[in-house]
């Protein structure tokens, strides 16, 4: 786990934020992973004497967008968003204090633009406030698109998405959606051949001695349910693979070790 505090002029801690594994499954220590995108765990306030005195755990959405905070079992907080993170409501006596809300960003309250790292978000205009600084080459003609246009299906954990890690991960989508339609057909195949082979084996059965047909059919049966158990045991692991080789593919997409020079500023955040 991560704990970063807000401090005062005299260095006096005033609220402190606990983050731990982002979607990516990793921290939010370095530019990689998902930017500490739905890794926020915890805000803390009340500092005195040493001591916190109440703590508030967050909760996000499938996308990392903070959408309620909860204390000793009551909601504190709560936030909807659109599709671009712009705010549609808020309540809760913490609703205002905790700055963070779409994609588990800080958001500069006065402005309503949201803090990337790179860049800022405005999601009144569904775009990036400055341009992207690899230009049009690898970012697209529109430097200030955020998200491909698609932010229900996307995340940008700095603000440095670009259109060729746009297309190479629609590529390992799709090649997941290939790959799991794959596992449906080797079920549905499965499963054909499962009754006809149960289908025949009791017919079999019908043929023999009216004192052997109830062992027989109880037979066919069970060899049927343990093929199914079978048959879905091994779809069931060969999806989990499918959805490793995504993880893999969309970690090679997002591998920015081969662009020294995409970061601005020394490589550091804005």
């Amino acid at each position: 786990m991560l704990v970063r505090h807000d401090r005062t002029g005299s260095n006096g801690p005033t609220v402190s934020y606990t983050r731990g594994l982002d979607l990516s499954g990793s921290l939010p220590d370095g530019p990689t992973g998902a930017g500490g995108i739905g890794g926020l765990l915890a805000r803390t306030h009340g500092y005195s004497a040493g001591n916190w005195t109440t703590h508030a755990c967050y909760h996000a959405d499938g996308n990392g967008n903070i959408t309620c905070l909860i204390t000793n079992q009551t909601v504190v907080a709560t936030y909807r968003y659109d599709p671009y993170g712009r705010p549609l409501g808020s309540s809760g006596s913490l609703a205002g204090a905790s700055l963070y809300r779409f994609s588990s960003k800080p958001i500069h309250v006065n402005s309503g633009l949201y803090y990337y790292g790179y860049r800022f978000y405005s999601p009144e205009l569904q775009r990036w406030m400055n341009r992207d600084s690899i230009g049009e080459g690898q970012a697209g003609m529109n430097l200030y698109r955020s998200l491909g246009n698609s932010p229900s299906d996307e995340m940008d954990a700095y603000g440095l998405f670009t259109a060729e890690e746009e297309e190479c991960m629609t590529r390992a989508k799709e090649e997941y959606r290939k790959c799991r339609k794959m596992g449906s057909d080797i079920y549905n195949a499965g499963l054909n051949k499962l009754l006809d082979l149960k289908m025949a084996c009791h017919l079999w059965c019908k043929e023999r001695s009216l004192l052997f047909q109830p062992f027989c059919h109880s037979a066919c049966t069970s060899a049927f349910t343990a093929g199914l158990t079978g048959l879905t045991s091994f779809v069931a692991g060969w999806n989990l693979g499918c959805l490793d080789a995504l993880g893999v593919q969309m970690d090679a997409c997002l591998d920015r070790s081969d662009c020294p020079g995409l970061y601005s500023l020394s490589n550091t955040p804005l």
